[in-house]
């Protein structure tokens, strides 16, 4: 068995490697892709694009395997799955790496129709990508691998996606695997995270993937969906198992609630895909954002997991927000807010960014009328996102927000008050500044 030089040592729930050094060769290597939601057209499509462009990164790695986790084309198209092969063959030639590919909601569309029936659907997926099931068990040098896809569209039902023959599949396949290899990781692929687990499962996660997969800690669970970035640390998620989400090849969506969002202006500078490396003792995933040269996301904060899986020895839980901080508004940091114009439609709002060890993730504006009497009006509540999904290397040092006339009155004075809120809800110190808004236009159609 190879033997890693460094050893991880677990004090306090905190794991610290004891030494600079790395184990050599890894027994395995992979990369994870998801949701590139292509059109027909592979020179030309944005997702197509993207997806060449990860798969040449990952064929530098010599991967072993290839995980496709779902929204393969944005409307089922045949085409689209033609042209996959077609990617794979231009890359890889004939050294090809296995794939575990499985279907995504947009892959029951058909030419924009959400309600193509499931069984059609699900044949021309199969049909395209050469397939003989939806779902898949595959041993890739010693390591076990499990696709399972949805088997409904969702205009079937949410809870008729996966059913008790899939669920029976997965349990099998897993408790299988475990027996063959009970050292080993098991990687489960679906397309929706488990609920209640990775940054954007409360948007999307199926209860049932996560009511299957809670007994079993040595499962890795991939899923895609969200398109939620993997510059927060929430895309990965350990408590009954370790689940990674997948972001997207296409573009990012975050969160709903929030006046720019929740897909932000720069959804598409998040193109992202992950490298993992499995050797005896870790499992390391390297985050990769394919823009401005295929840039890793945070090399100096690698997610890297120990081996074999046990709830003992898990890091990535919700207890790391008890060691966050909150963000922090430098000493003297400037603010100005000006209306856009007049006759008036809103406020520009320019500050200096707050700084964080990590990144601000949302900034908390509230607005207070000062009324002629003196007295305070009931305080109201705005959250914007901060441009962190665009690369920590890129955020800006002066965020600029639009507060839209709807949340003013005319001729009023208000307070316009700014916090931090970091991505597991620390909140920090505030600036602050006054101002007189001018008469109230009237805007046809404003929203």
């Amino acid at each position: 068995m190879k033997r890693s030089t460094c050893q991880y040592l677990f004090v306090t729930g905190i794991a610290l490697m004891a030494c600079a050094c790395f184990a050599t060769t890894p027994n395995l290597r992979g990369g994870i892709v998801s949701d590139t939601q292509s059109y027909p057209g592979r020179k030309t499509d944005w997702g197509q694009k993207n997806l060449c462009g990860a798969l040449r990164y990952l064929k530098n790695k010599e991967i072993d395997v290839l995980i496709y986790a779902g929204d393969i084309a944005n409307n089922g198209h045949a085409t689209v799955y033609r042209e996959y092969h077609e990617i794979m063959d231009e890359v890889f030639g004939k050294e090809k790496p296995e794939t575990v590919v499985i279907m995504g909601n947009h892959d029951f569309w058909k030419d924009g129709n959400m309600n193509t029936p499931g069984p059609e659907a699900i044949a021309t997926f199969k049909a395209g990508m050469k397939l003989d099931s939806i779902h898949t068990h595959k041993v890739v040098k010693g390591y076990d691998f499990i696709g399972l896809s949805a088997e409904n569209s969702y205009q079937s039902g949410w809870n008729k996606l996966y059913g008790a023959s899939v669920r029976k599949f997965l349990k099998e396949k897993i408790s299988a695997a475990l027996k063959r290899a009970p050292e080993r990781p098991v990687f489960v692929v679906t397309h929706e995270p488990a609920a209640g687990t990775v940054y954007g499962s409360s948007y999307g996660g199926h209860p049932s993937l996560a009511a299957c997969l809670t007994p079993y800690p040595g499962v890795v669970h991939f899923a895609g969906h969200s398109h939620f970035s993997l510059e927060d640390e929430r895309s990965i998620h350990q408590r009954d198992f370790t689940a990674v989400g997948t972001s997207s090849l296409n573009y990012c969506d975050l969160e709903e609630g929030r006046e720019n969002g929740p897909r932000a202006p720069y959804a598409r500078e998040c193109v992202e895909f992950l490298y993992m490396e499995v050797f005896d003792d870790r499992l390391d995933l390297h985050r990769l954002n394919l823009l401005h040269g295929c840039r890793e996301i945070k090399p100096g904060k690698l997610w890297s997991v120990p081996l074999p899986l046990s709830k003992e020895t898990f890091f990535y839980t919700e207890k790391r927000a008890d060691s966050r901080k909150a963000p922090v508004f430098p000493e003297g940091a400037k603010i100005e807010a000006v209306p856009d114009r007049i006759p008036f439609t809103g406020i520009r709002l320019k500050f200096d960014a707050a700084t964080h060890d990590d990144f601000v993730h949302t900034y908390i504006v509230d607005l207070q009328e000062y009324r002629p009497d003196g007295s305070w009006g009931e305080a109201s509540r705005l959250l914007y996102f901060s441009d962190f999904a665009r690369g920590l290397d890129r955020i800006t040092s002066q965020p600029v927000l639009t507060i839209k006339a709807r949340h003013f009155k005319g001729n009023s004075e208000y307070r316009i008050t700014v916090s931090a809120m970091e991505s597991f809800g620390k909140i920090g110190n505030s600036i602050s500044i006054m101002i007189r808004t001018p008469e109230r236009a009237v805007i046809p159609g404003e929203k």
